[in-house]
């Protein structure tokens, strides 16, 4: 057998063992006519009919790719623009595009190259990643702890240290405890990157995230968001003192060496970040279906762990049974997706529920209905 044979076969034994382990993923295409309860649209804006049109004029104006990255030929009036609306809307001086959270995350993180980073316990893959590869010390404070990250500081003789912390989580719902953070932030001098992904477009007066509500943008050093989710579009951005965007075009690989996001998807950006902060109502009803979720599952003896936010996970803890749960409501219509290890650890797998704007309150309250027959079905009732 030849050595590239080998390989393969020893590829497949791997998966193999991954399917014993009942943690085989496949892609699974969203079907046609399923209550949709698995997206990030958290806003209903991904067929804002005026997003629409900006998409579809800046496609005309600009043709569909920026065919280079930002430092060749890729760049565009409306890329500057954009990125100072985005400056504007989140207080900072400056703010500059990404194609992906992923791409901003380990960009700016490893561009940065910090001495020591501090970092939350359940922080995203692209956070750790970002972490990884500034070949930084890592630091990891227990989930949502500040007396956890002080104790870290304490002890740390770095000079250059950064804070990194996620405001909503992505797959608990929760949130940070922002306020202690930007005070041990100060304590102690470091920096302070917070990824708002999740919250973007859900909250602040003006959408702009959890910063904003709590008041604490100018405390935040680094605000990362992604326009992938409650903008309901694509992309995502750094914003933070002009000092760290010019770190960014001369250091930060995954954008120096990416291709532009498209011209017409910025168009798209543009407008979005205009209707969030006007149609504040899609924020209210979204936030209203998860507390109204959270409030059946517990009566229903789900666990939720600590939601608050539009994001609930209903926590089976183990592996299979939350698969075999997860398929049963696709085949009533629901789609859902049952989420396991490495994206959650072991014995908390749970299926994500993160409702959108563009629910009706029927189908929000028959996915309740048929998920308590699924729960009663599977015999673990009270």
């Amino acid at each position: 057998m030849s050595t590239r044979n080998e390989f393969l076969l020893t590829i497949q034994e791997e998966l193999e063992k991954v399917k014993e382990d009942g943690l085989y993923r496949e892609i699974v295409d969203l079907k046609e006519g399923f209550v949709n309860l698995s997206s990030n649209d958290y806003l209903g804006l991904s067929n804002h009919p005026e997003i629409l049109s900006s998409f579809i004029e800046g496609a005309k104006k600009y043709g569909i790719s920026s065919c280079s990255s930002r430092l060749v030929s890729g760049g565009r009036d409306v890329h500057r623009e954009t990125e100072e609306k985005i400056a504007s809307w989140k207080g900072k001086e400056g703010a500059i595009l990404f194609q992906s959270g992923y791409h901003a995350n380990t960009g700016f993180i490893s561009a940065l190259s910090p001495d020591e980073i501090f970092s939350d316990r359940l922080n995203h893959a692209s956070i750790i990643d970002g972490c990884r590869l500034s070949k930084a010390i890592l630091s990891i404070y227990e989930h949502c702890d500040p007396d956890s990250l002080e104790g870290l500081l304490k002890k740390s003789k770095s000079r250059k240290k950064l804070i990194v912390t996620e405001s909503v989580f992505s797959m608990d719902g929760d949130m940070a405890p922002l306020k202690e953070i930007v005070f041990l932030k100060e304590k102690y001098g470091a920096l302070l990157m917070v990824d708002e992904a999740h919250a973007t477009g859900v909250f602040g007066r003006n959408g702009s995230g959890l910063c904003e509500d709590m008041g604490i943008q100018d405390g935040v050093d680094v605000s990362m968001g992604t326009f992938s989710k409650g903008a309901g579009c694509f992309g995502a951005y750094i914003a933070g003192d002009k000092v760290i965007i010019d770190l960014i075009v001369n250091r930060a690989r995954s954008f120096i060496f990416s291709t532009a996001i498209p011209p017409p998807i910025v168009c798209a950006i543009s407008k979005s970040i205009e209707i969030m902060k006007r149609e504040r109502w899609r924020a209210e009803r979204v936030l209203g279906y998860g507390e109204r979720i959270r409030k059946r599952m517990k009566e229903i003896g789900i666990d939720t762990g600590m939601s608050r936010t539009q994001i609930v996970p209903l926590i089976i803890g183990d592996e299979r049974e939350t698969m075999e749960m997860a398929s049963s409501l696709m085949k009533m219509g629901f789609f859902v997706r049952g989420i396991r290890y490495p994206s959650v650890p072991r014995g908390l797998a749970r299926i994500r529920i993160s409702p959108s704007a563009s629910h009706s309150e029927n189908e929000i309250e028959f996915f309740l209905s048929r998920f308590e027959e699924v729960w009663n079905e599977s015999g673990r009732k009270g």
